[in-house]
């Protein structure tokens, strides 16, 4: 959770220097079209209604300009920090595949670099019964059945290494599964 404060914190710099900005952009707008108005009535005593309209216009098109400018800022700023979100995500989800390679590592699996589950190969379980077993000891593991569309699931599991959990339950789940590949207790097995 350590790598995101940096990612955080410069997200909520880049809002407050946006909202400055746009503050001091606005009152600006303000000021200029104030003060263009003044001056039009104080130059030109003579003017019509119309030219006084005119004048009016023109200010509310240094105002609409400065408006446009300062969304397209907004805009910016909220793609980084969708940007920083993401970059957030994909340094957690490596984190946790780094903590999963250290259990799992021996064993093998198939994994996107930046995903959040684990496909390690069965070969002594039943994969039902693997999935089962961790299960009920708290592992977010599914069979692959639950994921094939051919009717012919290989002989793995998907273990989940996301969600609102933290780090050390996060490792839990890996170890659990690399302790019970290394010294299989076949719950259903009969004992003779």
């Amino acid at each position: 959770m350590g790598e995101l404060k940096p990612l955080q914190a410069k997200w909520q710099k880049s809002l407050a220097q946006l909202a400055a900005l746009e503050e001091r952009e606005n009152q600006e707008a303000a000021t200029a079209a104030e003060a263009s108005y003044n001056r039009a009535l104080q130059l030109l005593p003579g003017l019509t209604c119309i030219a006084v309209l005119l004048g009016l216009i023109a200010a509310w098109t240094i105002i609409d300009g400065i408006a446009f400018q300062t969304n397209i800022l907004a805009s910016n700023a909220a793609v980084e920090a969708v940007r920083a979100g993401e970059q957030a995500v994909r340094a957690k989800s490596v984190a946790r595949q780094a903590l999963a390679t250290k259990r799992l590592g021996k064993f093998g699996f198939l994994a996107h670099p930046e995903g959040f589950h684990l496909w390690p190969p069965l070969t002594s379980w039943s994969v039902v019964e693997f999935a089962s077993w961790l299960r009920t000891k708290g592992a977010g593991v599914a069979a692959s059945a639950a994921f094939s569309t051919d009717g012919d699931p290989p002989d793995a599991v998907r273990i989940c290494l996301g969600g609102p959990i933290s780090r050390d339950e996060c490792d839990a789940a890996p170890a659990l599964v690399a302790d019970t590949l290394e010294h299989p207790r076949h719950p259903h097995a009969t004992v003779m």
